[in-house]
């Protein structure tokens, strides 16, 4: 029959009856645990709430994108409307494509121009979101709000 029993903090469950003195030293005999989410309160199981995953952060559109950064403010209208109608990048943009080593602009522009997909790890939108004070969390908050525009 198998026993139950806690071992420095670790639930551990044998597969047949193991003699009282060839278990470790200083475990505590317990019930069987009831589900994962259960932890030994000392004297009975106790329920804790599991761990919900993280949110997935949603792709935007350059569409939605540009909305956004409208909405919140982040990046000047006319530099929008300019990025939108005319494919001329925000100063912000192109400062931070001149930063970058030679080799490496054209790819950074092209894909800055007009992405058809904008990830939440997007470098160009993290140094905007950066540069108008805002963290990780808000910059997920901004995908989360405009993937549904």
């Amino acid at each position: 029959m198998p026993q139950h029993f806690i071992e420095n903090g670790v639930y551990i469950e044998t597969l047949t009856d193991v003699p009282t003195d060839s278990r470790p030293q200083g475990s505590t005999v317990v019930p069987k645990r009831p589900s994962p989410d259960h932890i030994w309160g000392g004297s009975a199981w106790q329920w804790v709430a599991p761990v919900p995953p993280p949110a997935t952060i949603p792709d935007l559109s350059f569409a939605q994108m540009l909305i956004g950064l409208d909405q919140r403010g982040w990046v000047p209208r006319a530099d929008l409307v300019a990025w939108r109608d005319n494919a001329v990048l925000p100063p912000l943009v192109v400062s931070v494509i001149l930063s970058l080593p030679v080799a490496a602009r054209f790819t950074a522009e092209t894909r800055a121009l007009r992405p058809s997909v904008v990830k939440a790890d997007n470098p160009i939108l993290k140094l905007i979101a950066a540069s108008a004070g805002k963290t990780d969390a808000d910059l997920s908050a901004f995908f989360i709000e405009f993937s549904q525009v």
